[in-house]
């Protein structure tokens, strides 16, 4: 896949996540378990698109100056999104979870309709099919060594 194609699908899979964790409300202990092992998925699943995007997809763009602001607003989008996935709590759902979830899957999904619609269309004119394809690569690489990495236990 190429990088676009990468995005977009880290794009999909997080707010399919948000979708299932908002959907399951059965107040179970099994439902509960499974509602933090999906905000844990979440978690990791936003950490390593961020970290795709900033390491590696925007500072490809740099030469264009003309998307600046696209990827200044993106960087600050990933900020806030950090900031509300922190604020879940990992023991005890409650209602203030229920509503930083909400706030979460409309900032990402416009976050994502704007990064998509804007700077990833952008990119790919400028950027052409070989360069995304090569983006595409370090981004799997990246990806995979630093899923490696976590899942030894470290950062």
């Amino acid at each position: 896949m190429n990088a676009i194609e990468q995005l977009k699908a880290g794009h999909q899979e997080a707010l399919e996540l948000m979708q299932r964790i908002e959907f399951l409300n059965d107040d179970s202990p099994k439902a509960k378990a499974l509602k933090r092992d999906l905000v844990d998925q979440l978690r990791r699943s936003l950490r390593l698109h961020a970290w795709r995007e900033a390491g590696v997809f925007y500072p490809a763009l740099a030469e264009f100056r003309e998307l600046d602001n696209l990827i200044e607003q993106a960087r600050r989008d990933h900020h806030l999104i950090q900031e509300l996935i922190a604020r879940i709590s990992t023991e005890r759902w409650t209602e203030k979870d229920d509503q930083i979830l909400a706030d979460l899957s409309e900032g990402f999904g416009i976050h994502a309709h704007e990064e998509e619609t804007h700077l990833l269309a952008s990119a790919e004119r400028l950027l052409g099919e070989e360069r995304l394809e090569s983006l595409g690569r370090r981004i799997e690489q990246m990806g995979s060594a630093r899923v490696a990495i976590a899942s030894d236990g470290g950062r």
